[in-house]
């Protein structure tokens, strides 16, 4: 009997299979859910910035019209204004109020920019060259990339 017994000292007891628990369940739900919720606020987030990138291609394609000479300066200061009032969801461009969100740092070149586009939109003759119309576009398409809700 000693021999039979120490035959059996080297057997490994077979693991119990795994029993499916309410508490499995529970993280199968769990994971459900945030995987939801994930999606859901990517979606969101997508649609919140979906006016600020149709701005940024809109303003790309205004940039072509007016190198292409088919828009003159007068006319490119009022849309891209328009752009950047519709990219960052703002009833009205305003110098003094910038939209939420905005760091301190830019507030003053915000309200320099704002006035800078008034003045030119309501000049009866605007002239701009090449280098003044990419700085109004450069900046334009930093705002609508920084601050777009």
């Amino acid at each position: 009997m000693n021999e039979s017994v120490a035959s059996l000292i080297d057997i490994i007891d077979p693991v119990a299979p795994l029993q499916e628990s309410a508490n499995s369940v529970v993280w199968l739900a769990a994971g459900i859910v945030c995987s939801v919720l994930l999606v859901a606020g990517i979606i969101f987030w997508w649609r919140k910035k979906k006016p600020a990138r149709l701005a940024v291609k809109r303003l790309k394609a205004l940039r072509l019209h007016v190198s292409a000479g088919e828009l003159s300066s007068h006319e490119m200061v009022f849309m891209v204004a328009m752009e950047l009032r519709r990219g960052l969801s703002l009833a009205r461009l305003l110098p003094e109020t910038p939209p939420l969100g905005f760091q301190r740092e830019d507030v003053a070149l915000w309200s320099s920019f704002v006035q800078l586009l008034d003045t030119l939109r309501y000049a009866p003759d605007v002239a701009l060259d090449n280098q003044q119309l990419e700085a109004i576009f450069a900046q334009t398409e930093i705002w609508l990339r920084r601050y777009s809700l």
